[in-house]
């Protein structure tokens, strides 16, 4: 018999929490009501589910034998061939069939990304993944956009390490670190687009990426590659072991070490570097201190752990053309945390999940131009969570049911492990505070028959501010609780053999991230001096109605899906820089904060309900046993968007073919992005007007078994198109060298 001990400072957590919500008693009793309320109605609506089995129950009994058969198949496989069917595992609480899993999904397998001329999360994005595309950020690197939705960081698209979140909510997202080309450590990526609330909760939004990783069993033995970059001088070290010893049971080690010199780019968009500038060393994709990843896995029977530490930094902006206030350009992303699992099997179809996850991480910048002082600004994170999910399983009916309690601390002005940042400004986009996130959620799936697949959920989240929010030494605010319930519905209907028809209603929301409230805090304090405030900061949602067809043609040699989708965004956190005849503050009060501070702009959420239409064809073709195409094509429309950073038309093209007795692999990648039109912004440059047409290639060869060499070459003919920015107007605060012809040659010797 196995007994779990959960120990709980049951006195401390209930006084923290009576600290964290001094409401009166009418607000504490309302407050109390509605949680109520909510919980009753989930637990109604769970009991309804529960009782669901029995439809299935009442189905043929051939097909319950084909049922039993195919999911005996499915456990008598490896974790290494069940990685190479068409699976997602992050779209739900159980792994499904991509063709029938809601939403949309795309899957990059290793030998995808080994092949590929993507080096990084980004670049596979930007190449392969329809309905998604690859931004920039002058002070904040990486924007990941997702069907028409580019904002100004990447709060809206979780990113995952094997359904382990690693957003920072501090610092608005994974922004600088999906730039990192240490992913050898990696073994496929899961790219779902569309919300996925009821699965992770705030933060899955326009849809999420799980990096899944390397095991002891997937990669027995070492494994090393180097790897040199000729443009920026790129130097790269990754180095793994893994072992298995029996079935559950097995350990995977990865380290990686890189550095750039950088180099000083071509002068674009009519823009000369500033004259006299104290430019210092600062050099387009210039790493300034060590950068290295270690991660490990280790898994023996029910029990897993992983461990991931990160530090990373690049010239994110490339600032040749920076004005002498912005000295702090480069940024610099830190993390360490682990990620325990442990599953208690009460019976063969029936589990218990205990996840838990400690993260430490820092997000700072270097001031290039004073090198006493080199990291003048940083902010810092803690996370502590706990997730419990009950799962059963058999012959038609999967479900799960669980729950979530998780803390985050922030503080601005300290970090874990850059070096000694004195304090910094305490306006650069940091905020010092907490809160505790609370959850609970179920989701029931259901064969009926041998063709259709429902799935039915619901999660209701809770996010407790801490009192001590504040930023720049300004006012300790205490804000309210904030609550959401998040439902979703899905349907899958096997045509044929061949062909799946699928429907998905879902919802995504976010808080507010920390970083938002730092204007907001120093303009809120302007304006109530002068007896004026700014509208509280709300939880987004979004709505997303979505149709799918999914078709295999000739035997898997031809595969075709298609999608339709709507989403409704309300309440749409995003900067905004205030007018005058604007709806959030009166004339007056945007008069008096001009007189005070001479500008005026904080994240606030739009005034106005927001839409986008879009479709997404996804062709993958096998030309005989050596040649492949992937074609990809994406078409949006934006409704009531103040203003638009993502392309109307996407199309993403692989040709992939083996030569040599498949020693040689050659990839030709093209990604082409319609021009934007100037909607919304007057000022736009007209670069942003010319279509973005990149090619890039690869070629991998096989010198035996054991050794390889591959050649990477990214933006061929030096198309000089700018990324779509979040500042439209100023291509050079953000581009500068993108411009270029980059070259990488990497050997790669592995012992299986």
């Amino acid at each position: 018999m196995l007994t779990i001990h959960f120990i709980f400072e049951t006195n401390s957590y209930i006084s923290k929490v009576s600290e964290r919500n001094k409401l009166t008693p009418s607000k504490r009793m309302l407050t109390f009501t509605s949680h109520l309320r909510t919980m009753l109605l989930m637990a109604i609506t769970c009991t309804a589910f529960l009782s669901l089995p029995a439809i299935a129950e009442s189905t043929s009994e051939t097909s319950q034998q084909s049922s039993d058969s195919d999911l005996k198949s499915l456990l008598d496989l490896s974790f290494k061939d069940l990685l190479a069917l068409d699976v997602v595992y992050s779209a739900g609480f159980f792994a499904m069939e991509r063709k029938r899993s809601p939403g949309n999904s795309f899957i990059l397998s290793l030998d995808k990304i080994e092949n590929s001329p993507g080096r990084t999360l980004s670049d596979l994005i930007d190449m392969n993944v329809i309905g998604m595309d690859i931004g920039e950020h002058r002070f904040n690197s990486t924007l990941i956009g997702v069907r028409g939705i580019m904002i100004d960081n990447n709060a809206k698209t979780l990113v995952m390490l094997d359904s382990w979140q690693l957003n920072q909510r501090q610092h608005m997202g994974y922004m600088l670190p999906a730039k990192n080309p240490l992913i050898g450590d990696i073994q496929s990526i899961e790219f779902i687009m569309g919300p996925g609330a009821i699965v992770h909760g705030s933060g899955a939004v326009n849809g999420f990426i799980n990096m899944i990783s390397k095991t002891g069993s997937t990669n027995e033995g070492f494994e090393v590659d180097l790897e040199y970059g000729t443009e920026e001088k790129y130097r790269g070290l990754e180095v793994s072991y893994g072992k298995s010893w029996g079935y559950r049971k097995d350990f995977y080690i990865y380290a990686g070490i890189q550095g750039a010199d950088g180099f000083t780019p071509d002068n674009q968009y009519n823009i000369s570097a500033i004259s006299n500038y104290n430019h210092g060393d600062l050099k387009t994709k210039k790493m300034y201190d060590s950068n290295y990843k270690i991660s490990t896995n280790f898994t023996y029977n029910n029990f897993s752990m992983k461990a991931l530490h990160i530090i990373y930094d690049e010239e994110t902006s490339h600032w040749v053309y920076a004005p002498l206030a912005w000295a702090n350009t480069p940024r610099r992303f830190s993390f360490a945390g682990v990620n325990p699992k442990y599953i208690y099997e009460i019976s063969e179809n029936n589990s218990i999940e205990f996840v838990g996850a400690v993260e430490y991480s820092d997000f700072g910048g270097r001031n290039i131009v004073d090198p006493s002082d080199v990291h003048s600004l940083g902010t810092r994170e803690n996370h502590f969570e706990g997730k419990v999910v009950y799962k059963k399983s058999n012959r038609n009916n999967t479900l799960a049911v669980g729950a979530l309690w998780g803390e985050r601390e922030f503080e601005n002005g300290k970090t874990y492990f850059i070096d000694t940042p004195r304090l910094p400004n305490g306006t650069d986009d940091a905020v010092t505070g907490s809160w505790e996130e609370t959850a609970l959620f179920f989701e029931d799936t259901l064969t009926i028959g041998n063709k259709t697949t429902l799935s039915l959920g619901l999660r209701y989240d809770n996010v407790s501010y801490g009192k001590d929010i504040e930023a720049g030494g300004l006012s300790e605010l205490d804000f309210e609780d904030q609550s959401n319930v998040t439902p979703r519905i899905a349907i899958a209907y096997d045509i044929n053999d061949t062909s799946t028809i699928k429907f998905s209603y879902q919802e995504g929301f976010r808080y507010p991230d920390m970083a938002y409230y730092t204007w907001w805090i120093q303009f809120n304090d302007i304006l109530e001096a002068g007896g004026y405030s700014l509208p509280a900061l709300e939880p987004e949602t979004m709505s997303s109605f979505e149709i799918g067809y999914y078709n295999e043609l000739n035997e898997d040699d031809l595969t075709l899906t298609a999608n339709l989708y709507y989403n409704v965004y309300k309440d749409q956190l995003t900067w905004h820089f205030f007018d005058r005849d604007g709806p959030y503050v009166s004339p007056e009060a945007y008069d008096y904060v001009l007189g005070e501070a001479g500008w005026f702009g904080s994240f606030i959420n739009q005034h106005e309900d927001m839409s986008v239409i879009g479709a997404e064809l996804m062709i993958n073709w096998k030309i005989q046993e050596d040649h492949a195409v992937s074609l990809g094509i994406g078409k949006v429309k934006l409704n009531d968007f103040p203003e638009e950073r993502f392309p109307p038309l996407q199309v993403k093209t692989n040709i992939v073919s083996t030569l040599l007795n498949n020693k040689l692999s050659l990839t030709l990648n093209h990604h082409y992005n319609s021009g934007l039109s100037s909607n919304g912004f007057e000022n736009m440059h007209d670069d942003y007007k010319d279509a973005r047409s990149v090619f890039n290639g690869s070629a991998k060869y096989l010198f035996s078994n054991y050794l390889s060499a591959k050649l990477v070459i990214k933006n061929i003919l030096e198309n000089d198109t700018p990324k779509y920015s979040f500042e439209l107007d100023s291509p050079w605060t953000a581009n500068a060298g993108n411009n270029h012809r980059y070259i990488y040659l990497s050997l790669n010797y592995t012992t299986f």
